[in-house]
């Protein structure tokens, strides 16, 4: 984590709010959400104690249909 700079997305950021709603929807719980200067347009499984994904901060910049289809998937 240290390597990719990762820092938790604000949980009111679009992309927080739909992982968060994602996870609960599967059972999961909260999902963590972080955010790295350092990966593409990219979303990536971090853990699953407590459930983690980062996203590459291009992808904030992107529509939100294209964040929308890399956290769900």
């Amino acid at each position: 984590m240290r390597a990719l700079r990762a820092t938790a997305l604000p949980a009111d950021a679009p992309l927080a709010r739909l992982a968060a709603r994602a996870g609960q929807a599967v059972g999961l719980g909260a999902v963590q959400t972080l955010v790295s200067p350092k990966l593409g347009v990219v979303c990536l499984p971090l853990g699953s104690s407590p459930a983690a994904i980062v996203v590459g901060e291009p992808l904030l910049a992107e529509s939100t249909a294209v964040g929308a289809f890399l956290v769900l998937r």
